[in-house]
Order: structure tokens, then sequence, then C-alpha cells
């Protein structure tokens, strides 16, 4: 099957150059300029215990440039920035784009190698890094040109510093032109750099706020690190587009969450994810969950529909569930926040978002029938470059530019898609294909799991080459056995999807954005079994 953003009505090409046309050839760091200059003193960062003016970030960005040019970063070049979320992150994300070289933001849970990995695969001229992770960022490469924060950016945002600003003229940066490099989470490889362009960052920023229809009187709530698309991309280069602000949080608390949602004035978020709901949903209430403005939150797939409604029902904020990659850049798909729908199932993901093309295909190429699971490809004018590096370029596209997306999905006969599993965590248990995220689903269901991750097992000496193995994690002090859990499974599912042994253990590995992380749980020698 194949859709094209049908719920909004309007054909591929018209939806295109609507929203090309909005912002024309301009980028995000011209619509930074023109907020800046006509309305230099409006708040652009809402952090807790400080706001942040338009103005202030443009001295400071400006400074940050003037100290690149300095140390010899020119356009083009890489600049790598490690830092968890501040103020200072968007200094230097802007600094580095207005000069016209690339971001190169990193994962701050980087160990040395993983970094090093990165700053040469991208061949970093210069790095921004917080003080806490200097040891771990550059200790295996001493030649790179090091902006330490907070002393050479969080001070730039007081009124009392004294700026340099950047008195050579920047360079003209067009729509494609290269503005980041981004590493997408490693599975059994190393991590890949996903190229974006100036042009993709402008589109995702119109696609965030046509889908969302949201405005400039609208706040994002990031606590999301912003190294991470969800924040960037969906939270502040749309507030950028629209002249608006973010409100930044240092980290996710859940003692803090609400009281700190209330002072930054938030009123979406774009990231919320099952775990962080679960959280949330057994913290005492608190006054400020009855003074917080949320309408709505991108995220919550994989949670039970009893527990979505429980969340909708306590704290007032509609869940809308999506899809997305770094690759994508902008939202792929997005459960309807503009008229009243019920999500279907736990693993809805909703419609293509405006402007996007999918297509759910079998392993042949040929389109699925309606309800069939198959692979999403996937078509957009602000798809990414490609791969840095990429040995294999003609494996990541089609012939005719539909993005292999490895991710399985359904689509119904109106286009709505449920999201089956990774392509590569599909099991082959007796035959049979068995996605690990419906058997977690029921797992999940069961009274004491806190979560679980399935994954396969191979039977060196079966007669089926794989079996399924659940790693569970139980509510604290739950008495949860085995036999048990793999009885209500059996109730609930065919035998061949029921775990054929269940591995107790007190965490699960995962990115800092909750994803659980199979791969790792694949690699690593099985705990003694628990049945």
């Amino acid at each position: 099957m194949c859709i094209r953003d049908r719920h909004w009505g309007q054909s591929d090409a018209a939806t295109q150059m609507m929203i090309l046309k909005s912002a024309g050839r301009l980028t995000i760091i011209d619509l930074f300029a023109d907020d800046a200059r006509l309305h230099p003193e409006k708040i652009f960062i809402r952090f807790p215990g400080r706001e942040y003016s338009y103005a202030e970030l443009d001295r400071a960005s400006s400074h940050f440039a003037a100290l690149l040019t300095a140390a010899g970063v020119s356009q083009h070049d890489r600049v790598a920035i490690a830092m968890n979320n501040r103020p200072a992150f968007v200094t230097a994300f802007l600094g580095i784009l207005r000069i016209g070289a690339i971001a190169v933001p990193l994962n701050t849970l980087y160990k040395p190698d993983e970094y090093a990995y990165a700053l040469n695969h991208a061949k970093c001229k210069a790095i921004v890094v917080e003080p806490g992770l200097a040891t771990a960022a550059t200790q295996l490469n001493r030649t790179l040109a090091t902006f330490t924060s907070p002393a050479e950016l969080d001070l730039q945002l007081e009124p009392s510093c004294d700026l340099i600003p950047l008195d050579s003229p920047c360079p003209r940066i067009t729509p494609d032109d290269i503005a980041g490099i981004f590493y997408t989470s490693g599975t059994t490889s190393r991590p890949k750099g996903v190229v974006i362009t100036h042009g993709n960052l402008t589109y995702s920023a119109e696609v965030t706020l046509r889908s969302l229809g949201i405005t400039s009187a609208d706040t994002p709530l990031l606590a999301f690190p912003l190294f991470h698309v969800n924040s960037l991309f969906y939270g502040v280069l749309t507030a950028i587009a629209l002249g608006g602000a973010i409100g930044l949080l240092p980290s996710f608390s859940v003692s803090r969450y609400w009281s700190q949602t209330v002072e930054v004035g938030a009123t979406w978020t774009p990231g919320i994810t099952g775990p962080l709901i679960r959280l949330l949903l057994r913290q005492e209430k608190q006054d400020a969950e009855t003074q917080q403005r949320l309408r709505f939150a991108i995220g919550g797939t994989f949670l039970s529909l009893d527990e979505l409604a429980e969340f909708t029902r306590r704290f007032g904020i509609e869940i809308l569930p999506g899809w997305s990659m770094t690759e994508t850049v902008s939202l792929g798909t997005l459960h309807p926040n503009y008229r009243p729908m019920p999500i279907p199932t736990h693993t809805a993901i909703g419609f293509p978002t405006l402007g996007q093309e999918i297509r759910v295909v079998r392993d042949d190429g040929t389109d699925v029938a309606p309800d069939e699971p198959g692979e999403i490809l996937f078509r957009s004018p602000g798809i990414f470059a490609g791969y840095l590096n990429d040995p294999e370029p003609a494996a990541t596209f089609t012939e005719d530019g539909w993005f292999r997306t490895g991710d399985l999905a359904r689509m119904d006969a109106t286009g709505y898609l449920t999201f089956v599993d990774r392509k590569k965590d599909m099991i082959k248990s007796k035959g049979e294909n068995v996605a690990a995220t419906e058997v977690e689903r029921v797992l999940n269901e069961y009274p004491g799991v806190l979560e679980s991750a399935v994954v396969a097992e191979r039977e060196d000496q079966g007669l089926w080459g794989e079996r399924v193995v659940a790693y569970v994690v139980k509510n604290h002090q739950a008495c949860v056995e085995a036999e048990a859990l793999q009885s209500w499974a059996r109730q609930k599912l065919a035998d061949f999807k029921v775990p054929q042994a269940i591995y107790f253990v007190e965490v699960l590995p995962k990115t800092p954005l909750g994803k659980i992380q199979r791969a790792l749980l694949k690699s690593k020698p099985a705990p003694a079994a628990s049945t």
C-alpha cells in the first residue's frame, strides 16, 4: 500500500509547494536572524531559574561564532557538541551554523572509544564540551580545538559579559548545504552518521508546526536530550520558525516534572516515552499537575490503551502516538489531533504527516494488501541526505528514491499505520515469524511486571535455529514466577510465540530516550534461566 498524507486531503505536490513557499530558500539561521531583529526582547529560552531573549542568544551565538573563526573553523568544517540540556547547547548549535560549519551533536553517555569513533569518522575540527565530559570526549583525540562550557558559553548569556561580535561577514548558506551530522544509536555495529541539510531542518520545522497546529504562543517542553531530534528538531527549530519560546529542562526528573512544566509555561511536548508515563502515573498527586497547561504529548507507543486513558484522565493531556527516525528528519506519522479519534491499538502510529509518502512492502518490493505486515518505505522532500561515508548507498534507498527504514508496520484501508517491529528484531520460531513487541505487550500486562524485552536466542543444537526468550523487570517487591508468566502468555498467544526461557533482571539496557537496546541483550551471555 502507498499513502500520501491522505488525512490532510491534499496532493503531495501541492503540500510540498505550500510548505516550501512558506520559508522559500530561507534557512533556520535566516529565520533566527529575523526573530532577533523583529522582536529582540522576546523570550526564546525558558530554563528553570532563568529566561533568555532572542537578543541574548543572538549576541552569544555571534560571539561563539567569532571564537570558532579565530580558532580556524570555517565553512563546511565539522564541530562536535558534547553537552547536556542547557542554554549553552543552543548557543553552540546556532554559532556553528551561522558560519556555515557543520554541527555534530554527540550522545553525552558515550564512552571514550565511542567519542573517538564519532569524532574521527566525522573528521571534526573542533568540539564544545562540558567540563565533566571533556576527558572522555577528548582523551583519544588531542588535535581538536576544544571549547569548554560553561566558562566560554553559559557566561556569555549574562548581561554583564563583554561579548565579541562576529565581525567577518557570514557565508551565504543555502538549503542544500549540510547543517549537521547526527549519529544514530548503533545496533550490532558502529553508529551511522546521518547527514542533514539546512533545507531538511526548515522542512522539519514546517511539518511539525502545521501537523500539530501550534503557534508562536505555544511552548514545547524539552526534557529529552538536545542531541536527539525530538527536542532539537521538533522543539527548538520549530520555535525558531514560529518566533516562539522553548521550555528547556536540564533533564527528566519525575519529582520536579510538573513544577518545572509550570515554571517554563509549556503547552505541549514532542516526546514522552512509555516508561516516563508509567513513572508519572506512580507519583503521588502534586498541586503542580493540576496547574500545568500541557495540551498534548507525542509518544506513548507500546503502552496499553488503559494506561494511555489513565494518563489523559488524570493529567488532561492527550497522547499522540507517532513514528519518526533521525533519517526522516520530520515527523513521519502522527495520530491526528485536529479531530477526535480514538487510538485503535497500543502500537498505533497514525497517518503520514504533511507532505510525506509511505509505502508498506513485502520482501520482494511489492505493495502489501491492507492490514498485511511489511516494511515501511519512506519518501519526502525533507528526507536526510544519506549516511556519512556510506559504503553501500544502494542498500539505503530504492532506485526511485524510497528510503528503506527497516521498520515493519501494517496499514489499513484508510492509510492508518500500526507498528509491528524492527525488521531485524523479528524472531523466526518454529518456522513462524514472531514480533517481539507483541509478546512484550502480553508480558507487560501481567500483574507485577514492570517491563520486558523479548529477543531471539540461537539454538545451536535445536531444530529451529532460534527460540523466543524474555528479559523481565518486576515491579518493586512483586512476586512473579516464570511458570505463571508463561502460562499467562499461553492464554493469549500462539504456542510458538510463548517465551521458552524467562530471565528476571534488575534493569533493561536503554538509550537515553528510553528505547530498549535489544542488541545488547543478544550480545551478552544470558543469565541463569528462570525456567
